[in-house]
């Protein structure tokens, strides 16, 4: 579903966890957290706070 990226938890180079909230979305008025669905580092951040992104867009990638 297409939403708005209301908060990144995350920066380039940051260790993250499976399951661990990683950025928080807003669509139909509706907050929904966003969890990392593999443990690895952060490679990159293509969203940023604002940013309206399309369905299966991805917000970074974790490597």
């Amino acid at each position: 579903m297409p939403g708005t990226v209301i908060k990144l938890e995350v920066k380039a180079g940051q260790k993250v966890e499976e399951g661990q909230e990683v950025a928080v979305m807003e669509a139909m008025k509706m907050e929904s957290p966003v969890k990392a669905p593999v443990s690895g580092i952060v490679t990159v951040v293509l969203a940023k706070q604002g940013d309206t992104l399309s369905a299966n867009q991805p917000l970074m990638y974790i490597e």
